[in-house]
């Protein structure tokens, strides 16, 4: 096709709608459930509690009851780092407590930004408890000149979550 045809069928009265219920709106499908990802990932991150509850608590008691941990991601990747384990992550028993802790706490990890976070892991009350900061920044822009992007300013969240009873 030209592209002098393709613009005369674009404009052509042939596309002209009359009225407004010519407009068809977007139906979604009958499987189209968006609460499906978030049940997905409750599933997961109760699947990954039961696997990890026992060497969670042995590793935070090994520490003292005040277990470090830190995390930074952002651009489709989050990388989780416990105090005293960094070089222990060929283990798959510390990806679990990675991916647990990663989904549990709800850290991004797919999109144009970059967090950082800290925190301890205790327990209190037989209760795990995460008490944490983060500091956020997203990509506005990139600047083609300077061949360098453009960073939105920091915000910054403290936050106190439990985790699962012991």
């Amino acid at each position: 096709m030209s592209i002098f045809n393709f613009f005369s069928n674009l404009f052509s009265r042939k596309n002209d709608f009359q009225n407004a219920s010519d407009l068809q709106t977007f139906q979604p499908s009958a499987d189209y459930n968006p609460d499906a990802w978030e049940k997905e990932q409750l599933s997961r991150i109760n699947e990954l509690e039961l696997k990890i509850k026992d060497r969670f608590v042995d590793l935070i008691r090994s520490k003292n009851n005040h277990l470090k941990f830190s995390w930074d991601s952002g651009n489709d990747e989050a990388f989780l780092n416990f105090e005293g384990h960094e070089n222990t992550f060929d283990n798959e028993e510390f990806w679990e407590l990675e991916e647990y802790l990663i989904l549990k706490l709800d850290i991004p990890d797919a999109g144009e930004f970059e967090m950082h976070g800290e925190g301890f892991l205790t327990i209190e009350n037989h209760t795990i408890v995460a008490d944490f900061w983060s500091t956020l920044r997203f990509m506005e822009d990139y600047d083609e000149e300077k061949e360098e992007e453009i960073w939105s300013e920091a915000e910054t969240e403290k936050k106190v979550e439990k985790l699962f009873q012991i």
